[in-house]
């Protein structure tokens, strides 16, 4: 990779906001992420109807009707106890990140950025629109952070990724079908 100007924009992260960050017609852009896609990615799988009026927009297209559940009743359960039901609520679009979020990233790079997933970052200097990956260095006039909890972009800038009393964690646990009727409690 050469050292200089190559590009107009460096967009670090490659789920859904940095894929559609790098997708910006008519820029070269670095899409640079830690991870190989498909990777497996912890929450976010709901898409609401606003989210995919932006996806039309941005991408073109909405979500592929084999990538998506689309639901129109919520439980929102405490153990056994439900406390809530909404029927007929405006459509959720569930969907699987792993597939979701490759889809995307290649979306951006079909429409011409650089694919530089599975590459960690070794430094970087913002000021100087910088990014340094174990295989070489590049240069942008404009990085944009688009790299989650553990935000290499948010160190560099506030000196941690992330506030730790003004964040939440999140499991996720896959089971079988059908849907079993008992609750998981996690403590």
């Amino acid at each position: 990779m050469a050292t200089g100007p190559t590009h107009d924009v460096i967009v670090v992260g490659a789920g859904p906001a940095g894929s559609a960050a790098a997708r910006t017609a008519g820029l070269s852009v670095a899409l640079i992420d830690k991870a190989r896609f498909p990777r497996d990615k912890l929450c976010g799988g709901a898409v609401s109807g606003r989210g995919l009026r932006h996806l039309r927009e941005v991408f073109g297209a909405g979500i592929p009707a084999d990538m998506a559940l689309t639901v129109r009743r919520v439980r929102i359960m405490a153990g056994e106890r439900l406390l809530g039901e909404l029927d007929h609520v405006t459509p959720l679009h569930l969907v699987m990140r792993h597939v979701f979020d490759a889809f995307l990233r290649d979306q951006a790079v079909a429409a011409g950025a650089e694919d530089f997933c599975g590459q960690r970052i070794l430094s970087l200097d913002l000021d100087a629109g910088r990014v340094e990956l174990a295989a070489g260095t590049l240069q942008g006039r404009v990085v944009i952070g688009a790299d989650g909890a553990a935000s290499p972009v948010a160190r560099a800038l506030h000196g941690r990724a992330f506030h730790p009393d003004r964040i939440g964690f999140a499991l996720e646990v896959e089971v079988p079908q059908p849907t079993p009727t008992r609750c998981w409690n996690w403590t």
